[in-house]
This record gives structure tokens, sequence and C-alpha cells, in this order.
């Protein structure tokens, strides 16, 4: 395969050519890894599916199924009682207050 070029788009995207795509078998959907080889120069790697465990690490499962999740709403619901008490707002207050005095470099 010949070397191609692809030029970074604003948000820093930047597109496959297509037959390499073609070539490495891409699809939409898959994830890659970048891996630096020094300040100009990076590989690109697909993952396996062995690999996606890890690959998504920060994704937190749910702990309850869909089902479950209705079957807990419903009994909030039928037992009648206030969804939001002062209680809630003097604490929201405090996070409120404590989150102004964080700041944040993200």
């Amino acid at each position: 395969m010949n070397i191609q070029t692809s030029k970074v788009q604003a948000r820093g995207q930047i597109t496959i050519p297509q037959a390499l795509r073609e070539e490495m078998d891409f699809a939409e959907g898959n994830l890659v890894t970048f891996q630096p080889l020094g300040r100009a120069s990076f590989v690109v790697s697909k993952l396996k599916t062995d690999d996606l465990p890890t690959a998504t690490h920060g994704v937190t499962p749910p702990r309850y199924s869909r089902e479950e999740h209705l079957e807990i709403v419903k009994k909030i619901i039928a037992s009648k009682k206030p969804l939001w008490t002062e209680e809630d707002d003097r604490h929201l207050a405090r996070l409120k207050k404590i989150d102004t005095r964080k700041k944040y470099d993200w």
C-alpha cells in the first residue's frame, strides 16, 4: 500500500483513507488506539473484540436491568412519599457552595 495523506479537521478528526480502511477491515464504530512515536508520528491500531473490556474502561455497567428499574420507580410512585424534601434542598445548597469554591482545570 502506498503512503496516503489525510487532513486534520477543526475538531481533531482524521479521515482514514478508504483504501486503507478496506485493507485493514475498519468499520464504523470500531475502536482504535493512537500510540505516539515521537512528536510527529503515531501508530493507529484497531482494537480486537477481545480487547474491548479493557478498552472501554470507565464505562460503568448499569446496576439494574430496565425491568428492575421500572419496578423501583413504580414502588416509589406508589409510596406517595415526597420525591424532594427540605433536607434535599439543604444538601443541594451545601453542594453548590462547595462546587463554587472548586476550580476545575479540564
